[in-house]
């Protein structure tokens, strides 16, 4: 997170969502650009972690084609 990132979060002026993983139980952010990046392609809000979406992609396997 950048400077002026912290700064809007610290100020209430962000627009980033403080949500909890469905797994670890841990608070994390969905920061405005993540948000927009989802929007665009369709998708839903992360119910995962950084982390936790992170192992999940380790533990899958490999893919397939």
């Amino acid at each position: 997170m950048g400077l002026m990132a912290w700064i809007k979060r610290v100020a209430g002026l962000s627009k980033d969502k403080k949500l909890t993983c469905a797994e670890c139980s841990a608070s994390f952010f969905f920061e405005e650009g993540e948000q927009k990046f989802f929007t665009e392609r369709g998708l839903s809000e992360p119910k995962r972690c950084p982390t936790c979406r992170k192992n999940t992609r380790r533990n899958r396997g490999p893919r397939r084609h």
